[in-house]
């Protein structure tokens, strides 16, 4: 696929360096509306391991969170990464590739979407994104009424399940309610 067809402008992250290595080969010829960080969305900044399938280290099976690994910790890899926070990672990577808006904030972060967004002051994300679409398939209950209201008190207002991964209610979309809608 030729990334030039598309106009659109984003960032897209990913920490196993393995992975990344492919999907900043993937956005290359678009290098100019595109960047590629090598870095994990957290909570906050700071150092983290993040385990890997150590049979197929650039699989999608990855995560932060040990828990998902504990059943085989061999089969696992451990791989030093770094974190950054959304603000973080907005002030550094965000606001000066995408100075004048954002249309949508994606997370998918293997069940750490709660974390990071109870974490977030979506207030001092400028440009804030219109529309963030966020894995909410592993929330409880409560984790997910947390998070919309948190969501809620930064001025995001409807909020829809979206389908993805062959379930109909995979993901959240939550709009701000002065996003654009065009």
């Amino acid at each position: 696929m030729d990334q030039k067809e598309f106009q659109w402008r984003g960032v897209v992250v990913e920490p196993n360096p393995t992975t990344f290595e492919r999907l900043a080969q993937n956005y290359a010829n678009a290098s100019e509306r595109v960047s590629a960080v090598n870095a994990a969305v957290c909570g906050e900044d700071g150092p983290a391991t993040l385990y890997v399938d150590a049979a197929h280290p650039t699989a999608e099976t990855a995560s932060i969170d040990r828990r998902d690994f504990d059943a085989d910790p061999s089969a696992f890899a451990r791989v030093d990464v770094t974190c950054l926070s959304l603000e973080s990672l907005w002030r550094h990577h965000v606001a000066t590739r995408l100075p004048g808006r954002v249309d949508i904030l994606q997370l998918d972060t293997e069940k750490l979407e709660h974390a990071i967004i109870l974490a977030t002051n979506f207030s001092k994300l400028a440009p804030r994104p219109d529309h963030i679409l966020y894995e909410s398939v592993h929330l409880s209950d409560e984790e997910y009424l947390e998070v919309r209201e948190h969501l809620r008190r930064h001025g995001y207002s409807s909020f829809w399940k979206w389908p993805g991964c062959g379930e109909a209610e995979h993901d959240t979309l939550a709009s701000h309610e002065d996003a654009r809608r065009d």
